[in-house]
């Protein structure tokens, strides 16, 4: 469940990166189309490449090559670009010699530049798929997101009071994509939150108990970072159905209060980048 909200992060992350490689390198004053090509290909293929890391990360024989997918897909970002730039005449280049009468050439010169910036979303990355750990707490998805998706939003914002009008379409982009993914988490979180509320109040098909009432193996945190007390398991189907013959749900806190508390403070924050990030993104645009 957490292989597309993650990769489309990633995708989000590249194009932020891209963005910021282009600005330097002047694409966008070069070609206004390669710009905003190069910011779409760093997102649909930072997007693939995370989905790939994620997929081959249970194969052990190919644990290691998988992160060359991600330099990878920032060449072919780098290369995307080169080959837009190719349908107009150039007035700047950056490599003495390079020379659009030798297309292959050409094209292959962005290689290493779109390869470079993603060494940082490769670390990022790995970093992000730390959060999961052997037993993946159930809200290991909106853990690793809300951290990716919540920088992309605010630099986003601001990166809008500095950008050309050409180039506001792309970040205005970047942050509703981003915003939508913080919307989808609260959103989560609150559904999250009614569930357990239910369960200690007796009003669903689970139930609540002690830990040592039932086996404790390869059983996931039902929010990460709440210290486990009780365990969640579904209603016995047969009058004396034994408690240990459940399987347990996930585990929680002692009381309604600590096993909501992350899921609320998630809420919390994300409602408040969110709001931040829009009301920064308006004011950009209204004084572009």
């Amino acid at each position: 469940m957490t292989k597309a909200p993650l990769a489309i992060a990633f995708g989000l992350i590249g194009a932020l990166l891209a963005f910021g490689m282009m600005r330097l390198m002047e694409t966008d004053w070069l070609d206004p189309v390669a710009f905003h090509a190069g910011v779409a290909a760093a997102t649909v293929f930072g997007a693939l490449a995370a989905a790939l890391v994620q997929v081959l990360r249970k194969r052990p024989r190919l644990s290691r090559v998988r992160w060359l997918f991600v330099p990878l897909a920032g060449a072919l970002v780098g290369m995307t670009v080169q080959a837009v730039l190719l349908r107009a005449p150039v007035h700047y280049t950056a490599t003495v010699g390079l020379t659009k009468a030798h297309p292959v050439s050409w094209v292959l010169a962005g290689a290493p530049l779109g390869a470079i910036p993603a060494v940082l979303a490769t670390i990022l990355l790995a970093l992000s798929l730390r959060f999961t750990g052997p037993i993946p707490p159930l809200d290991a998805r909106e853990r690793m997101i809300v951290p990716l998706a919540s920088a992309c939003m605010v630099l986003g914002s601001i990166a809008i009071f500095f950008a050309h009008r050409s180039q506001v379409p792309a970040l205005f982009g970047i942050v509703l994509l981003a915003g939508a993914a913080l919307v989808e988490i609260a959103v989560r979180d609150t559904s999250r939150m009614r569930f357990l509320r239910r369960v200690f109040e007796n009003d669903t098909k689970y139930e609540v108990v002690p830990l040592a009432y039932a086996p404790q193996e390869d059983v996931p945190e039902f929010a990460a970072g709440v210290r486990a007390e009780l365990l969640i398991l579904p209603l016995p189907t047969e009058t004396g159905y034994r408690v240990a013959s459940r399987r347990p749900l996930a585990s929680t806190g002692g009381c309604e209060g600590l096993a909501v508390a992350p899921l609320r403070g998630r809420r919390l924050f994300t409602s408040a980048v969110v709001a931040t990030s829009f009301a920064l993104a308006v004011a950009a645009l209204l004084l572009q």
